[in-house]
Formats: C-alpha cells, sequence, structure tokens
C-alpha cells in the first residue's frame, strides 16, 4: 500500500481502535500504521497443504491437558511439558489462520469498492463511506439465485419510466454494470426497473431480495419519496431496508424479506415514488432464499453458490497462552445482518469455538434476534449443556464484545455480553477434545454473517464481574 493511502487510513482510525487491551484485527498492509505489536517468538510448523497435522495434534493436546496447571497463578505462567507450548503466539495473529472457503467473497475495500477475496484466503471488511477496517469477513453458504447479477435490473418498468445503462457515477465495482432508472409520472405506475428472469420461490419460505442503489445530492426528489424493493406477489413482510434520502452520493443497500403466500415466480421490481424526472442509479441484485441478505457476490450467467467460510487455528501454535483447563476466549463482532426473525437453531451465528473440527465443541453462539449470547457444548453432535446471557439487540455493524470461561477442574463454564454475566454452570468437567479454535463458526456448522474485529485467549478462568467487565 503506498505511503499516502498508509497515513490517509491511519487518520480514519480511533486511538482506541476496537478498544482492546491487544492487537485488534487488521489487515496486513494496516497493522505498521496501526503500529500493532506482534510476538516474534519463532512459531512451531503449521498445517502442511493436506492438512497433516490437524490429526496428529489431539493427541498432543491430550498430552499436554495434564501438563497445563489449573490454578489461576500458575496458568499466568504456565511452562508446560511440550515444545510446542513454548511459543505464545496470539490468538489474533492472522499468520496462524488457516481459512476455509472453497469460493471467493466479495466485501468492501478502504476505497470504497466492492473487491473480490479469492477462495481460501483472509476477506477483510471496511466502511464504504469512511475506510475504517470492520474486521475479517465471515458469511455462510448461499446461493444469489439472480442468473446474471454484473447486468443488473435489465428490465425496465412501464414506459415512459427509463432503465439505462449508465456511467454518469463512480462505480461500485467495475465488473458491475449500473443502471440509471428515470421517474416519469405520465404512468401511474411507480415500476422504474424489473429484474429480467423472475424466479419460481417455495410458497411459506422465506426470501430476501436485496440491491445496491446510488441517489445523486443534485436530485431534489420532491416532497416524503421512497425507494423501495417489491415482490409484486402476494407475500408476508418479515423486514425491509428502503432507500435513505439523506445518504446522497454514496451507495446503499435496500432489501425486501418476505414469505409469497404461494410458490410460483416472483418479479423483483424496483419502484420509486418521487418528483416527475427524477433518477437512481442501481446495480449488483441478489436473491437468496434465507431470512436476511448476506453480503453480495456475483453472477455471470447462472445461480451461483458460495461456500461458508471461517478460519481453523491449532492450540498448539498458540503456546502457554493456551490452557486446555481453564481459560477465558473473548471475541468481538458485528452482524451483517441485524437482528431478524427466525426461530430455527440453524440460523444462530456460531462466533467462536474450541473442538475437534467435528462433532465436539464448546464455544459462543449468537441468537437470531440479537438478544441472547449463548455457550453451548455439544459432544457427538448431541447438546450437553447450555447457558445464556440477554443483551440488548446490537444493530447491524455495532460491534459487541462477548466473552466464555470455563474451568473443569471446579466443573465451571459462564458466558458474558455487554458487561453482563449469564447463569454460571456447574458440573461441567467434561470438556471435548480440543485440536483447534475455529473462528466464524460453532462446531462444523452454525456460520457467521458478519465480522470478527478481536479475539482473545486468557490461560486462566475469570467468573462473574471480572468476566463481565471483559466485554
Amino acid at each position: 500500500m503506498p505511503q499516502a493511502d498508509r497515513t490517509r487510513l491511519a487518520a480514519r482510525l480511533p486511538a482506541d481502535y476496537l478498544g482492546f487491551g491487544y492487537a485488534p484485527l487488521l489487515p496486513d498492509d494496516m497493522r505498521a500504521v496501526a503500529e500493532i505489536g506482534q510476538d516474534v517468538a519463532a512459531a512451531p510448523p503449521l498445517l502442511d497443504a493436506d492438512n497433516a497435522l490437524i490429526v496428529a495434534d489431539v493427541a498432543a493436546t491430550r498430552v499436554e491437558r495434564t501438563a497445563a496447571s489449573s490454578s489461576a497463578s500458575a496458568a499466568a505462567g504456565m511452562v508446560t511439558a511440550t515444545a510446542d507450548r513454548t511459543t505464545g503466539r496470539r490468538l489474533n495473529d492472522v499468520d496462524l489462520w488457516n481459512v476455509v472457503r472453497a469460493t471467493s467473497s466479495w466485501n468492501f475495500g478502504p476505497d470504497g469498492l466492492l473487491a473480490e477475496t479469492l477462495a481460501d484466503s483472509l476477506a477483510w471488511d471496511f466502511d464504504p463511506a469512511t475506510g475504517v477496517p470492520q474486521g475479517a469477513a465471515f458469511a455462510g453458504a448461499r446461493t444469489n439465485l439472480v442468473a446474471n447479477s454484473a447486468l443488473g435490473i435489465t428490465n425496465a418498468g412501464p414506459l415512459p419510466n427509463l432503465n439505462v445503462s449508465s456511467t454518469d457515477i463512480p462505480t461500485i465495482n467495475p465488473a458491475l454494470g449500473l443502471r440509471k432508472h428515470t421517474r416519469d409520472t405520465a404512468t401511474g405506475d411507480t415500476n422504474i426497473g424489473t429484474h429480467a428472469g423472475n424466479f419460481s420461490l417455495t410458497g411459506g419460505i422465506p426470501y430476501a431480495y436485496s440491491l445496491w442503489v446510488y441517489l445523486p445530492a443534485a436530485q431534489s426528489y420532491g416532497v416524503s419519496p421512497s425507494l423501495t424493493l417489491q415482490p409484486d406477489v402476494a407475500h408476508t413482510l418479515h423486514s425491509a431496508v428502503n432507500a435513505d434520502f439523506a445518504r446522497r452520493d454514496q451507495w446503499q443497500r435496500i432489501s425486501r424479506v418476505f414469505s409469497p403466500t404461494s410458490t410460483g415466480s416472483v418479479p423483483f421490481v424496483l419502484r420509486l415514488v418521487a418528483d416527475n424526472g427524477s433518477v437512481v442509479y442501481s446495480c449488483a441484485p441478489q436473491a437468496e432464499a434465507a431470512w436476511f441478505p448476506s453480503n453480495h457476490f456475483v453472477t455471470t450467467g447462472s445461480a451461483a453458490a458460495r461456500a461458508q467460510g471461517s478460519i481453523d487455528i491449532p492450540v498448539r501454535v498458540l503456546g502457554n497462552r493456551y490452557n486446555y483447563r481453564q481459560g477465558v476466549l473473548i471475541v468481538e463482532w458485528s452482524s451483517q445482518s441485524g437482528p431478524f426473525a427466525s426461530a430455527s437453531t440453524s440460523d444462530w451465528f456460531g462466533l467462536v469455538s474450541l473442538g475437534d473440527l467435528g462433532a465436539n465443541a464448546a464455544g459462543i453462539v449468537i441468537r437470531p434476534d440479537h438478544t441472547q449470547a449463548q455457550l453451548w457444548r455439544v459432544a457427538g453432535g448431541v447438546g450437553q449443556t447450555s447457558a445464556f446471557v440477554t443483551m440488548s439487540a446490537p444493530t447491524a455493524g455495532q460491534a459487541t464484545k462477548v466473552a466464555c470461561a470455563w474451568d473443569i477442574d471446579q466443573g465451571l463454564m459462564q458466558i458474558a455480553a455487554r458487561g453482563t454475566a449469564g447463569t454460571q454452570l456447574t458440573g461441567q468437567s467434561a470438556f471435548p477434545d480440543v485440536s483447534h479454535v475455529m473462528v466464524g463458526r460453532f462446531g462444523s456448522g452454525r456460520p457467521l454473517f458478519g465480522r470478527i474485529s478481536g479475539l482473545e485467549m486468557r490461560p486462566a478462568a475469570a467468573f462473574g464481574a471480572t468476566l463481565a467487565a471483559m466485554t
């Protein structure tokens, strides 16, 4: 990154960026800008191309358990019997991260444009308006039903409304075609654009339509304008984000989440209520079978799928920062979608978990309405215990800290969020075999749709008010 860009980005970072007492997560080319201190101890070998060390680490981890003391004083200065435990690397040292995502990911860069991150590469998300980093970006598996999102909404609404290709304004990405929509009140229909290939949707299933729109500052739009997405069929509305006319000369995303009342073809319609001659721009339509829209991914000829993305960190590389018998995991995250309505546990967000990359795990999940953080423990895919803490729901993009603590010898586990601790669990002496810290998911599923902006692992447990203060 050129020095001029580094200086510009440095000015955008708050002095207490992320508020953590350790290095926050930042892209590699911003680390020097933020003057993040890194551990310099030599790291042990990481995974080979076939992930061969993953299996071997399970046995090594069992040895480490017997060597790690459970007392807080001993844990703080723990020296274990295994050579791999002497390096003490930070959990948020991204050099240790093994990114797992079979497809590319699209997120905003510091220049305010959507950028593609290739498969199995760490994706970062920035605020498109300010350039401030939001954290490492995560998303679950989704399919964009729009066959060619690069072309945009290609069908015009009823004439004389217009919908044409345009280069009048800054693009959101050079690969995405822009559409210019002009409202003509000679027709009573506010439809200014319809997607060319309508979708056959299943009745009663939630779908999320979304579209990026741009409102020029030079436009007046008149009194009480509105710009909305509509399915234009009988449906149950779950949520909607309409255009904010106070936001000018910048891209913003509008959406509608609904369940059609019957199965059939469902049009994707952009509607503008505004003065005659009013102009808006759009690009990147997306349609997903889901309770909320996920980050955009481009299609260029047929509906396309994006694979789930997550990060695996072998605990062997964490050295004396990891203690199997007790500890604290702290994570700062922000939701991409904000609260949503689903009651299904499959839609809960997994933030971070400890386990064996399979059916045994313990960690933190977030309820879809974002009013609860829960501590889950599963063995063989079967839930063993859970505890929760109630919190005020963070809005989309609002950074929130959550922490969980465990002490196997005392049989204690607890979760805390936003300054409040949940009920302390007792009788929790069983704990899964731990070979990895899994970031952006719980166990093998329940992916996070959002960002992780801070991670910390402490080798000594803390409970009650002390744990709550960490959040």
